[in-house]
């Protein structure tokens, strides 16, 4: 395997869609959730949130270098605000603790974020920043665990680098943009 393979195999293992679920039950757990619920609630989110979302990916028309263009983002972007409003109501419903409704605010805000940022300024690495939303919310958890999914963090950004699918700046501003917008919702909403 050599050096390209590699960033490309982690970028792929450490994509938003296949990672979001394992951590989500890391959080989770560290909420002291038990099996049951935290199963629960991470089958509701990926219901509602990454396979629509995948879906569309899949059988879009228009899937040709769909992330690569950031006009053609806007629909991810759109849909992504959607699923996320659509997961707020369904935990509302559910009544859902608010250690779990905080982590979707949260994402409802840094979409937003980061739509305003790819549609004024540039495209943003949504796979760091994923990981990197994921790190901020832990730390509020687990600082120690936070810290090692930061170091997670700066792998994928690397690997994004280096497949050329972003800048540094971009990388950068998926790497800092999540931690105070975390912050903000954290320190407000619990």
């Amino acid at each position: 395997m050599n050096s390209e393979e590699l960033w490309l195999y982690i970028s792929k293992i450490l994509h938003p869609i296949n990672i979001s679920p394992f951590l989500g039950l890391l959080y989770l757990f560290l909420a002291d959730f038990t099996a049951f619920e935290s199963l629960k609630w991470v089958g509701v989110s990926a219901a509602v949130t990454i396979a629509p979302i995948n879906l569309h990916m899949t059988y879009s028309s228009r899937f040709d270098n769909f992330n690569a263009v950031r006009e053609k983002r806007q629909k991810l972007y759109a849909l992504g605000a959607a699923e996320l409003v659509l997961l707020a109501i369904v935990f509302q419903l559910m009544k859902a603790p608010e250690l779990i409704n905080t982590p979707v605010y949260s994402l409802i805000l840094l979409l937003f974020v980061g739509w305003a940022i790819n549609t004024y300024y540039t495209k943003i690495s949504i796979h760091t920043g994923i990981i990197s939303g994921f790190a901020s919310a832990t730390a509020f958890l687990n600082p120690v665990i936070g810290l090692l999914l930061g170091l997670l963090t700066v792998v994928v950004g690397f690997s994004r680098i280096r497949l050329d699918a972003h800048t540094p700046k971009q990388v950068l501003l998926g790497a800092m943009v999540p931690a105070p917008v975390v912050a903000a919702t954290y320190i407000l909403l619990l």
